[in-house]
Formats: structure tokens, sequence, C-alpha cells
């Protein structure tokens, strides 16, 4: 039974996917797998990447009920990486679920993302089976960098006092990103995002509101905005207009919001008298209530964030309902399978610079980035995939183990919620495991402080 198998491995993201598990510094303590639907190209990808004869090769074919069936139970760990997720991604979920193998997916489809939750989350926190969808670009940057920024609030706060034991007092007021990126996206990224539009628009605005996919409601942001500014204290404020993948990377940061904000609240109801008086982790864990979280692409000026906004709204509405306009795209467009070259993918980059301001008054601000060298939409998606099912199999490389999969308690070092299972996000199922392991790969740099006091180091990876 391989640890990993990787599906999908032919696809442009795939074969990312199996170079960058190929080359792992971990390489020697776990197996795996590639599987795809082409033989003859899974045996190209075999011998363009000289994989080992360890290295499993299975015919993959996700219409086929069985053959889903029969290769997902031979694994621990499912990477997916077969989009659209609308089109072949349940099948794969509900194997993992039934078989409680553990899942990850590169998916940014919020429509889908719903769907799998309302359909698996309860039978698989049953199974005991960790399914996280979006573990690429979409949401792994927004989601740590979130969580991130309330670790490093919720010290300040402890530090000064200012915890109520209601949640109310040391809640998040609003978390806002920033995001400065270099990045190409691939043939099949594409055609997975245009295939959005040819489905149910009246489901797809449903599961796109605030809050769609938490278990608790929220304070909510407006869906669209045409116009950002971010100000950090002694700083050149950020303007920007809307971000392509803010809906996806808002909803997955409400739902870990939410989840926590559930488990907290669980918490306190089995802990009764005492729960006024215990700062228990996961007070410290929750956003608080008053929470908001929202995030922007940087411009160069308020007319370019305009421009941006407006024209993104405009071409999603010719999308939507122009049939024609979808068919012209998709002749555009690289075909599935095209994607940047590796040149072009080395010199990529994202940026993320975050406010995160307590409820509190006076509010404590604090200021958290995210530098990730490399292109984010492909090239580093596959290090947060990889390192994403890398956490449920192995220590960080920097934690020095030995330990193999065969010795290694993956689960019970992960966040309670990963460790019981469940239809998670990234920081739910992972936290500080996934974040440690991206820094250990050398492409991403995180940082965290109070604004004003940039020489305090409150919290830790």
């Amino acid at each position: 039974m391989p640890d990993i198998i990787l599906l999908g491995a032919t696809g442009f993201n795939g074969r990312l996917i199996a170079r960058y598990l190929a080359s792992h510094p971990q390489r020697g303590r776990f197996s795996w797998a590639v599987a795809a639907r082409s033989k003859n190209k899974l045996d190209q990808l075999v011998e363009g990447l000289s994989l080992p004869s360890d290295v499993g090769v299975l015919e993959f074919n996700a219409d086929d009920k069985n053959n889903v069936e029969e290769v997902v139970k031979s694994a621990r760990v499912i990477i997916n990486a077969v989009g659209p997720f609308a089109l072949h991604g349940t099948p794969v979920v509900r194997a993992c679920v039934r078989n409680a193998v553990n899942y990850v997916d590169l998916t940014g489809e919020v429509a889908w993302v719903h769907d799998i939750i309302k359909e698996f989350d309860y039978a698989a926190v049953q199974k005991g089976a960790i399914i996280v969808p979006c573990c690429g670009m979409d949401s792994v940057p927004s989601d740590l960098t979130a969580y991130l920024a309330n670790k490093t609030l919720k010290a300040a706060l402890e530090q000064a006092g200012h915890i109520d034991f209601t949640g109310k007092g040391s809640s998040i007021a609003e978390s806002l990103t920033a995001y400065q990126r270099a990045s190409r996206l691939s043939g099949g990224t594409i055609h997975t995002a245009l295939s959005l539009f040819d489905g149910d628009m009246e489901k797809f605005i449903h599961s796109s509101r605030p809050y769609a996919l938490s278990p608790v409601p929220g304070i909510p942001t407006p869906m669209f905005q045409t116009w950002y500014n971010l100000r950090i204290p002694g700083e050149k404020p950020l303007t920007g207009g809307y971000f392509v993948m803010r809906g996806i990377n808002a909803a997955i940061v409400q739902r870990t919001f939410g989840l926590l904000e559930a488990r907290a609240e669980v918490d306190e109801l089995k802990q009764g008298a005492l729960a006024s008086h215990i700062m228990t982790p996961t007070r410290k864990q929750r956003y608080g209530p008053m929470f908001k979280y929202d995030e922007f692409l940087v411009t160069n000026s308020t007319w370019q964030a305009l421009v941006l906004s407006y024209g993104l709204a405009l071409g999603a509405l010719l999308l939507a309902y122009v049939k024609p306009i979808r068919m012209l795209a998709r002749k555009l467009v690289p075909s599935p399978g095209e994607g940047p070259s590796d040149e072009e993918m080395e010199k990529g980059y994202l940026i993320g610079t975050n406010l995160t301001t307590s409820a509190t008054n006076p509010p404590i601000h604090v200021k958290t980035s995210i530098i990730i060298r490399g292109s984010p939409g492909n090239l580093r998606t596959a290090t947060m995939i990889s390192e994403s099912a890398l956490s449920l199999l192995l220590p960080p490389v920097s934690a020095n183990s030995e330990e193999t999969t065969a010795t290694y308690s993956a689960r019970s070092h992960l966040p309670p919620m990963g460790q019981r299972g469940g239809v998670l996000t990234p920081v739910t199922a992972f936290g500080d495991i996934l974040m440690q392991r991206l820094i250990d790969s050398g492409s991403f740099e995180f940082s965290s402080h109070v604004v004003g006091k940039e020489d305090a180091v409150l919290c830790s990876v």
C-alpha cells in the first residue's frame, strides 16, 4: 500500500507535484504512486522524470466507480489534481470517506466545496477521514496568514491583560490581506475556472454568500468591492481592486473561523462553570465573534483598481450568461496540460501583507506577511499540496526525526479537528505543521508582529 497516490499525475500541475515529491528531502521515508487515465502518458511521465521503479504506476479513470474505489482504498493519502472537481471529484471524496483514506486537492470551486461539506462532513468525522480541499494557491496562503495573525494578536492581548473569556474582548475585528503577485496559470486551471460558468449560477451565487461554508454565521463583508485601501501605521498605503481568488479564499478563511468558533463553544459547554475562568487552547485559536476577513490585489493607482474590478465583473457576467463568449474563451486560452515554462515559474512570486485589528479599545494592530518565491499558481501550488499531504504522514524536515510513515503517529501531532477528521481547511487540519513544512521547503517566509513593536516576538511557528 503506497502512502500517497497522486491522481491526475500527467496534467500540468500533476507533473509538477510528481517532480516535487520525487525530489523531496524525505523521499526515502514515504512510498507513493502516480495515477492517470492514459497509460502512455504515465509511461512518458515516468521516463521524463526518471522516476525509480519503486514509484507505483496506476491507471485511473475518475468516471469508473469501481476503478476509483480500487485505487483509493490502496492509499493512505490521496492527492487529487483531476479537475474540474465538480465533474470528477465527488466519487473520489466519497471513496476516501468510505474507506477512511485522507484526501487533499487543488480545487478552487466554492460551489463544489459547499456540496462536499454538506454531503460528507458528518460521515468523514464518523470514519475519521481527513478531507481537505483547497490546498494550493487557493487557499493555503490566505488561511495560514489569517491564522498566524490571530496567534500574534492573542499573544499580544494576553500579554496586555485584555483577554475576555467570553471571546468578544479577544476577538479580531478585521483582517485584510493585500496581495502582490507575478504568476501565469496553467491551461487546466483556466479551463476549470471557465467550467464554473457552465453550472447552475443560482447555486454558485448561493454557495458564494459570506459564511456559506461556515458552520456558524459571522459578520458579513460585501461579496464584491471595487476599491480597497490598506493602511498600516508608519507605512505607505496599499491600494487595489478585486482579487479573482477572493471568493474561494475568503470562504475558506470564514470556514476556519466557523469551525474554530463551533469547537470553542462545544468545549465551553463541556467545561460548564469553569469555562469563564480558563484560557483553553480553543479559546486562543478562535478568531472571535466580531471577525471579518477580506483580501484584494494591489494596483498602482485607484484608477487601475477600478478598471480591474469592473473589468472582472463585466467579464464574469459575459462568461456566465453569453455561451458564445465562453466557447471563444476556451479557444483563446492555453489547452489543458499546457502552462508556463520552468524559467517563467521560477521568476514568479506572491507577497501577502495582512493587517489584523483587535476589537479592543484601543485596538491592537498586527502586521503579518507571507512571501512565496516561485509562481504561486503552479510551481508553489505543487509545494503546498505536497506538504499538505506529507503533514498527514511525517514530521517536518526541520524536526530532524528519523521516523518513517510506519513509526510516526502523524495524526496525534495535528490540531484537534485534524485528529478527529471531517471536511476541513488547511489551518484546521494541519495548522503549524503545514506552516513549518512550507518554511522548511525554502520557498516560503512568514512573519508577524504587533505594529510599533517589530522586535517583540510574541509567538512562533
